[in-house]
């Protein structure tokens, strides 16, 4: 389970689609450190990082977009 999550997190990261935004998410604090680290590298790819403000496009989650 957790290479195939993790290799799906690098498609969702490469494609560039936000609307995988919410996937992406879900798995941020998974259990799996390869997972939860994909998933952080997706949202960076995705043009999101760890913030001390929600914005508008990802509101409630804590990301603000990468400028």
């Amino acid at each position: 389970r957790d290479r195939m999550v993790r290799n799906c997190l690098y498609a969702a990261g490469n494609s560039g689609d936000a609307a995988l935004l919410p996937f992406v998410l879900a798995l941020r604090d998974d259990a799996d450190p390869a997972v939860a680290d994909a998933a952080v590298w997706a949202l960076e790819r995705l043009g999101f990082s760890d913030g001390p403000a929600p914005s508008a496009s990802a509101e409630g989650t804590g990301l603000v977009p990468v400028a």
